[in-house]
């Protein structure tokens, strides 16, 4: 069974046989602030989550053309309502836990979490297997354009395989929120916007490559062609290098106007910036920003 910590107002504590997970009683001290406490984290979950998007956008669009920008769009109007019917039924075990745990009802909490749980991942799964069959049925019914087709095929199946986990992260977010938590949720969503960002820059797609599925074949290759620690190393370094730049105040201008101005993509800096020094590196851009 699942333990908790039960919190008021950060004056009493209640043991709900827990550790480390923290239910924040909202039943007692100011209301306000505490639902604004609570929403902050829950809209920068929101908004990150969109930006996550924006960028898969941009590296399509930059990589692949109108046509592959095209694919993603219709094929992610079906991942979209997956993801909507998911996060509807999220929401209601949500409320429900919310209700359990303001009426001290422990046991409770623990039946809706475990019927939540089960019939979002048994929903997930039978979404999945009717999206991967009749995927191109769906796509002639949002008249997807006949160059895009293939590719949103494509990106529907890869999308459909991953919708249990879509899925298993919501019912993960429903049950943090319901005890109180919208941090939690808030740090998954940039851990993975982060992990989807590296995980392009590695791929190293050349620009006039039109191969759909060339970062996932790219790294499987990598994961077959080196050790996965040396693999696991590569993806670090390409963090602290992007933290880095974040960081760094001049960089973080400098970048973002070349690629603001469209005079380099976020890969192609990442280029640049091999094999250099910091002060090689800031040379380079200067050389780029003046032409």
């Amino acid at each position: 069974m699942i333990q908790y910590r039960v919190e008021s107002n950060g004056k009493e504590a209640a043991s709900l046989n827990t550790k480390k997970n923290v239910i924040v009683d909202y039943t007692e001290g100011n209301i306000v602030s505490q639902l604004i406490v609570f929403a902050i984290p829950f809209i920068l979950a929101n908004v990150l989550q969109q930006l996550y998007n924006v960028v898969d956008s941009i590296v399509v669009g930059q990589v692949c053309g109108s046509a592959g920008l095209s694919a993603v769009s219709v094929g992610g109007q079906t991942v979209q309502l997956v993801t909507s019917i998911c996060m509807g039924f999220s929401n209601g075990g949500q409320i429900l836990i919310s209700q359990h745990i303001g009426a001290k009802d422990h046991e409770g909490v623990g039946k809706v979490a475990g019927t939540m749980f089960s019939f979002i991942a048994l929903l997930a799964l039978i979404l999945s297997i009717v999206c991967i069959l009749w995927r191109r049925t769906f796509l002639g019914w949002l008249n997807t354009p006949p160059e895009a087709f293939e590719q949103a095929a494509g990106y529907m199946l890869i999308c459909s395989f991953g919708y249990i986990f879509v899925s298993g992260y919501n019912a993960c977010c429903a049950l943090l929120r319901g005890a109180g938590d919208s941090r939690r949720p808030l740090v998954y969503v940039g851990v993975s916007s982060v992990i989807n960002l590296i995980l392009d820059l590695i791929s190293d797609r050349p620009a006039d490559n039109r191969e759909k599925y060339y970062t996932f074949f790219k790294i499987d290759e990598l994961g077959k062609t080196m050790p996965l620690d040396d693999l696991w190393r590569k993806i670090q370094q390409t963090f602290l290098v992007l933290k880095d730049w974040y960081e760094n105040h001049e960089l973080y201008h400098k970048i973002g106007y070349l690629i603001a101005s469209e005079k380099q993509t976020l890969q192609d800096i990442f280029k640049i910036s091999a094999g250099k020094t910091k002060q090689g590196f800031r040379a380079s851009l200067d050389e780029y920003i003046r032409q």
